[in-house]
């Protein structure tokens, strides 16, 4: 009986100093960094960001400040479908629609993570060639790429 209630004892010791523990440790209200707005997909590259206004209907990419290519996926296409870039640039897709998309490379190289409205992704060109792409949300949205 003498061992069951030491037994005892120790366990409920041991529960309220976990518990004291548990209670040290408050969350930090005030971080070093704010947090991101949105959280932008793992290829994104340095210094693009998306600029959340509908892009304007043009044959020609547009560049960001860090010189990237910019193509907008909408709900309906890919604006310009075709680009043509020197090797070893950047391309960034930009959603402009309301619908998550991806870009998706048809000979299966390369596919980004979805990309939600307003976030961008992005892909380095080291070869070239080129490229078609297609969106695996909605596969009558396609584009190319031609790197020289």
């Amino acid at each position: 009986m003498t061992i069951r209630l030491l037994t005892l004892a120790t366990f409920v010791s041991l529960l309220l100093c976990a518990a004291i523990l548990a209670g040290c440790s408050a969350p930090n209200t005030n971080p070093a960094t704010p947090p991101a707005k949105q959280a932008v997909p793992a290829i994104t590259p340095q210094g693009t960001t998306a600029t959340s206004s509908a892009p304007t209907p043009s044959q020609k990419a547009n560049t960001d400040t860090q010189g990237h290519t910019i193509i907008y996926i909408t709900d309906s296409e890919f604006q310009p479908a075709t680009t043509t870039v020197k090797k070893g640039a950047t391309v960034v897709w930009e959603n402009a629609g309301k619908s998550t998309h991806n870009v998706v490379f048809d000979d299966g190289s390369v596919k980004s993570p979805d990309i939600p409205p307003t976030s961008v992704a992005g892909h380095r060109f080291t070869t070239k060639g080129t490229f078609s792409y297609h969106d695996s949300h909605n596969p009558l949205l396609i584009g190319t790429i031609i790197v020289k």
